[in-house]
């Protein structure tokens, strides 16, 4: 019974924000569709028994999106980079890659999100997000490159964007956004000692037209 009340206060709540976000959507937006880009900087911070292989690491990525009224839909590509914490097995080729070489991660995902809500300089759009993320080792000019298999990634995301200029008078609209996502990373598949997620958290210029 709780569950349910707790369901129909979150529903209440949506329909509440939802009715918000469209009245100030009809302020901030000329037009029906838009398209906005952005690029990241950030932090990728492995969980569980990853982050015993992998330290926290620092990402640069971009995000190109479209809109139509308050709903989003767009591709997001990232890479981060670590020192090995410890030797890790890649399972597909039986390799056994060394403790201290910098290892990267890569992912690419494909989103979608709804604004919320939508005030006079917040904007707060909830997203869910499905890809791939790709571990390969950082090589040196002598080695050859390898074929690595990508594992499914999903889970959910937030951005909240801190308007700056242009909302409601400009073609152009900027803005700070803040963006969190939960990866659901899936790499035990393919490597040792990874079971585990990653939080990725960061800032970037958001620019939408």
């Amino acid at each position: 019974m709780k569950q349910f009340l707790v369901i129909i206060v979150l529903l209440c709540s949506f329909a509440q924000y939802s009715a918000q976000a469209q009245v100030v959507y009809e302020e901030d937006y000329p037009k029906d569709w838009g398209f906005g880009m952005s690029l990241n900087t950030g932090c990728i911070i492995p969980t569980a028994s990853l982050k015993r292989v992998l330290n926290v690491m620092p990402a640069v990525g971009i995000t190109m999106d479209g809109r139509y009224k308050n709903l989003y839909f767009g591709v997001d590509a990232d890479m981060g980079f670590s020192k090995r914490k410890r030797d890790l097995l890649y399972k597909k080729d039986n390799e056994l890659w060394e403790k201290g070489e910098t290892q990267s991660l890569e992912t690419i995902q494909f989103h979608t999100g709804y604004t919320i809500y939508n005030a006079q300089i917040l904007r707060v759009i909830p997203q869910f997000f499905v890809g791939a993320n790709l571990m390969p080792p950082v090589m040196s000019n002598e080695e050859e490159e390898r074929s690595i298999s990508g594992t499914l990634a999903y889970g959910p995301a937030c951005v909240i964007d801190y308007k700056l200029l242009g909302w409601g008078n400009f073609d152009l609209s900027t803005a700070v956004r803040f963006y969190y996502q939960f990866n659901v990373a899936n790499l035990d598949k393919h490597y040792s000692d990874s079971m585990g997620n990653f939080h990725k958290m960061g800032l970037s210029l958001y620019i939408e037209f």
